[in-house]
Formats: C-alpha cells, structure tokens, sequence
C-alpha cells in the first residue's frame, strides 16, 4: 500500500474517533434545565406540604452510606415537619465512587413514570445491603422491588434503560454541580447549602434551621 493510501486511512480514523468523541458529549447534555438549583421546582419529586415556603431539598446517592446513614433521621424529620416542609429529593450519584449509584438513581425515576418514586426511594435504601457495591445482580434487585411494589414491569424495564430517565438523572446531577454540592448527601435550606457533617452533629441543626424559616 502506497503512502497516500495511509493518510487518507489515517485522516478517516481521526474523524471517525472525533465524530464519536463528540457525540459522546453530546449525550452527556441534559435537556432538562433546573433554572434555580436552590428552590423547589415544579417537576421535582416532593412529599411533605408541597406548596410550602419552607423546603428542604437533598441531593443524595442512593448508594453512598452516609446517605444511608441519614435516611431514619430524615424520616424522623419528614413525620415532625409533614405538614409545614416540602421535603424534596434530587439526583446526585457520584459514579466515581459508586458503581450502582447511576442504576438505582434509574430504577427510582423509572418507578415514577408510574407514580411510585418514594416506593422505590425508600426501598433503594431500606435493601442498601443487598445491592451495594459490585454487584453484578444489581439490575435484577431493582425489578425486583418494581415487581413488589406492583409496577407494570414491561414499562419499567423500558423505562429503565431509555434516554429520557438518563436525562432526568443527568439533569439534577448538573444542577447539584451548579449549586456547588460537592457530596451526598448536600442539603439545601433556604437557598443556601447547610453543612452538616455526621448525623449526630447535624440533626440537630437541620432541625434548628427548619424552625427559623418557619418563624420568619
């Protein structure tokens, strides 16, 4: 093969690796934008007084224990604040870390195209034991729990693995790097980010806050 066969070969590899490279970050776009990270938005998954002042917004990772760690304190504080607090849950895998975080964060927007996203929620949590980690079975623990909350589950599958449930996802992980959460779980009171550190140290805190916005 003569030399110029070789560059013409050469100069269709690179474009074929660019092309491929762009597309790449293409699909990493979101097209759903969360204008204001720090205040409730119409399309996000909220229980507690929905149409209150006051809310308290988490972004979490389904798979990160101090998530986990602070899920029965949150409860605790969802039944002491229900009927005065929009108690809000957002996206925030961190991939880095957590090999399943992106997948169950997936298998919980999926349950909510049919109207069960704190069933699946606080089941990813409750059964955090079971799929944690490498955890090759990890897909078929999530249609599990879709299976025990009653979910159609041709429709969830299908859900599970569509573009639209990654873009959600995707969505309120770029919003949390807009606001400057750095790690799960973040909180957001008020508009601002509330450092909490452990649960014994911050549930306290957490608590405080809440009852100042409510004063005002």
């Amino acid at each position: 093969m003569n030399k110029k066969f070789w560059i013409v070969f050469t100069v269709l590899v690179v474009g074929v690796l660019g092309f491929a490279i762009m597309q790449s970050k293409n699909n990493t776009k979101t097209s759903r934008k969360i204008e204001n990270p720090k205040i409730v938005q119409t399309d996000d998954h909220i229980r507690g007084k929905t149409e209150s002042e006051v809310a308290l917004i988490t972004y979490g990772d389904y798979e990160c224990p101090a998530c986990n760690a602070w899920e029965p304190e949150l409860t605790k504080i969802r039944e002491e604040y229900k009927d005065k607090v929009a108690f809000v849950f957002r996206n925030f895998p961190l991939t880095d870390k957590h090999i399943n975080a992106f997948a169950a964060a997936r298998a919980a927007e999926s349950a909510a195209q049919q109207g069960r996203f704190w069933e699946m929620h606080d089941l990813l949590y409750a059964r955090w034991a079971e799929w944690k980690g490498d955890n090759k079975s990890a897909q078929g623990k999530f249609e599990g729990y879709a299976e025990e909350l009653g979910l159609d589950m041709a429709k969830f599958k299908e859900d599970y693995k569509s573009e639209a449930i990654a873009d959600r996802v995707n969505s309120d992980l770029a919003s949390a790097n807009q606001v400057g959460a750095t790690g799960t779980p973040t909180f957001i009171i008020g508009g601002e980010i509330i450092e909490t550190g452990s649960v014994s140290d911050g549930k306290s805190k957490i608590r405080q806050i809440l009852d100042q916005k409510l004063a005002q």
